[in-house]
């Protein structure tokens, strides 16, 4: 196996990624690992072989780590920035601070080496980043090229044991002993958060939807005389615009729908909404049917990235009311995700900066809607590499920049 791994040391990666993944999925009782730590015990054992991977893969390797953690949370960070977060950003100070004195003090107390300190910092507090960048800046230490790499190991075995137990008391602590300390019930107050936040539907796994959509279009003919004459404007304006007419068939022939134009008997019409309040609307007009001839529209499905300011900060019920109903005329949110995690679509649920609308109904309706909220997702473009290398390459610039405090050298490196 050695031999192998010498002669191509990056099956050694790839291998620790498999393995620690495969032992992230075993599930004891309701713990489990995940891949994250799975793969750094993984490393652990493989790394006891003795195989050396190229410098060169590990900064490549730590560089995209760096800019997808940066690219994906900096949006949010910077847009929540505010009064309101004051709070947090002393929160954040304090907690630096506290982190490095412990640390320090624990390596000043028990003679740890560079190495080790800097292992059990990014361990203890499950920040992965602070591998690399430890890593780099014993780099630049004016020590012999053997010690460096005694060093630099220390930082990897120090830090995978101690990514554990970091990972584990910090969800202790915060589940058990931090709610008993301020007094708080964690489930009551779950409960009452979920119910300010308004009703929901069922929940599903990944890859399961509602069988029945929650977004429908059904055709019905106009037979209720109290209906006949009301205008689309007025009809939708009763519905508060949940409900929509796409379309509209008198005699046979296809008619415009405008907001002036009036309902009269006889005529299909077809609704465009959320279930219910379609159901409700189809039982004031008249009876469903199935006739179908002459009507037919296309629908769209679009995932849209928030970025109005106007609409950040806003609920999902307030939104309705921020962006004109005749810019959105049919168009409805069926999901939402923050930081590629699916967010429960309640009706108080605030909006954020960075947030993904996935938005569907008629084609020219969504790309409207979608311009208003902020800019749309390209589907099945992953990654626009133009701008991930010009990324990469400002950021390892700016790691470039050194700045000497107290005679030491002090820069971002990579981490940049």
């Amino acid at each position: 196996m050695k031999s192998i791994f010498e002669a191509s040391p990056i099956i050694a990666l790839f291998l620790c990624i498999a393995v620690g993944f495969a032992i992230g999925r075993i599930k004891i009782g309701k713990f489990q690992l995940g891949g994250i730590v799975g793969t750094l015990f993984a490393a652990i054992i493989i790394g006891q072989i003795g195989v050396e991977v190229d410098d060169n893969v590990k900064t490549i390797a730590f560089a995209l780590f760096i800019y997808s953690l940066g690219y994906v949370s900096g949006p949010q960070f910077f847009n929540s920035l505010g009064r309101s977060t004051l709070n947090q950003v002393h929160l954040a100070i304090f907690s630096a601070i506290v982190v490095f004195v412990t640390v320090w003090g624990l390596a000043q107390i028990f003679g740890l080496d560079k190495g080790t300190a800097a292992g059990l910092l990014a361990g203890a507090t499950t920040e992965s980043a602070s591998v690399g960048t430890a890593g780099e800046a014993i780099g630049s230490l004016d020590l012999d090229d053997s010690k460096i790499e005694e060093l630099r190991a220390n930082i990897g075995v120090t830090y995978a044991v101690t990514y554990l137990f970091g990972f584990t008391l910090v969800v202790f602590f915060v589940s058990l002993v931090a709610p008993k300390m301020m007094g708080v019930n964690l489930a009551e107050a779950a409960t009452a958060y979920e119910g300010e936040l308004g009703e929901i539907g069922e929940t599903f796994e990944p890859g399961q939807e509602e069988g029945l959509r929650d977004v429908v279009a059904r055709v019905h003919e106009v037979t209720r005389e109290d209906v006949a004459g009301l205008t689309v404007a007025d009809f939708e304006e009763q519905r508060d615009h949940t409900v929509t007419i796409q379309q509209l068939i008198r005699r046979g022939r296809n008619r415009e729908v405008t907001p002036d134009l009036a309902l009269a008997m006889g005529d299909r019409v077809a609704l465009l909404g959320r279930r219910d309040p379609v159901v409700e609307a189809g039982e004031l007009l008249g009876a469903e049917t199935a006739n179908l001839r002459g009507m037919g529209f296309i629908g769209e499905t679009r995932d849209v990235v928030l970025t109005n300011k106007e609409v950040v900060g806003a609920t999902l019920q307030q939104l309705d009311k921020l962006i004109d109903p005749d810019l959105r005329r049919g168009v409805h949110i069926t999901k939402l995700s923050r930081l590629e995690h699916a967010i429960d679509l309640r009706p108080r649920t605030r909006l954020q900066a960075g947030d993904v609308l996935t938005l569907y109904g008629p084609a020219e309706a969504v790309e409207t809607a979608a311009a208003e909220v902020g800019y749309t997702m390209k589907r099945g473009d992953a990654v626009d590499y133009v701008y991930l290398g010009l990324g990469l390459i400002v950021g390892i610039l700016i790691g470039m920049i050194t700045i000497n405090i107290a005679g030491s050298p002090v820069a971002l490196h990579t981490g940049g």
